[in-house]
Order: C-alpha cells, then structure tokens, then sequence
C-alpha cells in the first residue's frame, strides 16, 4: 500500500501551514502548493480514514471520483457498510471521515482509540 502526500510532509514540521493544492496536482508528482488554503492533516486523517473503510467492508465507499452529488451524498447520508463491523472499529471510521474537518479526530486521537489498543 502506498500513500502519497504529494508534497504535504513539512505541515507536519508547521502544524498551522495551510496549502493550497493546483488543480493538476496527483499523487506522485511534485507539485508546488502556495500557502493559503489547504489544512493537511485533516485531509490525511480522511485519506486513513477511508483506506481503514475499504480494508474493513472490501469496497470503496463511494463508486466515482468526488463531484459535488457524491460529496453532497456522503455530508448528507455517510458511509455505507457492506459488513457488520465492531462499534470501536466505525467509531473510528466515522471520526476519522467526519466531513466536518473541525470535528474530524486527529492521527494521534485514533491511534489512542481502543480499537487500535488490541
């Protein structure tokens, strides 16, 4: 499994660094981001967030890349669940996807999670 950040690392030296990514901006290519508008960690819990999702239920949790009727869909209904799951491992999914980045729990807050305790 590879997660590219595509660029996004030093935030971490600069916790209050906003990006901004250009538009063709992908995973794998260095890419140049002003500073002005892109809070990388929150983006990065969700990355996780959804890669734990697809590796629990076996499938992504939405069909198309983003558009505005799938972000609306997901804000509006969440993540669909193939399989039954335990409580702590959704409680994690669902914090680490929260589509409030504000409300969305941190790397570490997940990492402390019962679940990841076993």
């Amino acid at each position: 499994v590879s997660i590219e950040d595509c660029g996004h690392a030093p935030s971490y030296l600069a916790p209050k660094c906003k990006l901004r990514l250009p538009d063709e901006a992908r995973p794998g290519l260095l890419c140049h981001a002003p500073v002005l508008g892109y809070a990388a960690q929150p983006i990065d819990a969700f990355a996780v967030g959804v890669c734990v999702f697809i590796m629990l239920n076996g499938r992504k949790p939405w069909e198309r890349a983003c558009s505005d009727d799938t972000y609306y869909h997901f804000r509006m209904h969440g993540l669909r669940w193939r399989k039954p799951m335990a409580r702590n491992a959704k409680e994690v999914v669902l914090g680490l996807t929260c589509a409030d980045p504000s409300r969305r729990l941190s790397m570490q807050a997940a990492l402390d999670h019962p679940w990841f305790q076993v």
